[in-house]
């Protein structure tokens, strides 16, 4: 049996907003808030071009290391907001019913 999920849209936060997030809050914990896995989330912030802390940022910070982070640079598509990210599965699908 295998689920396929799609986005269902509910919110729509600034790409700011979303950068802001992802930079203050580490991206497991704040893709749960969103109901989406932390790969998820990166597609999400790939998507539109939104930098994300490297592995290992959260534990240098706990060590009291200031690391700078990347600047958010203009969208690929030009568009300042990101859609809600709120994901339920759609359908249930079994392959070996026909």
């Amino acid at each position: 049996m295998r689920h396929e999920y799609k986005a269902a849209f509910s919110d729509t936060l600034s790409r700011d907003e979303l950068y802001e997030q992802v930079w203050s809050t580490p991206m497991v914990r704040l893709a749960k808030e969103y109901g989406l896995s932390d790969v998820g989330l990166a597609k999400v912030c790939k998507k539109h071009n939104i930098p994300k802390p490297p592995v290992g940022y959260w534990a240098k910070v706990q060590a009291g290391r200031r690391i700078s982070r990347p600047p958010l640079h203009r969208s690929v598509k030009g568009d300042p907001s990101v859609s809600g990210f709120d994901v339920s599965p759609v359908t249930e699908t079994n392959s070996s019913v026909p």
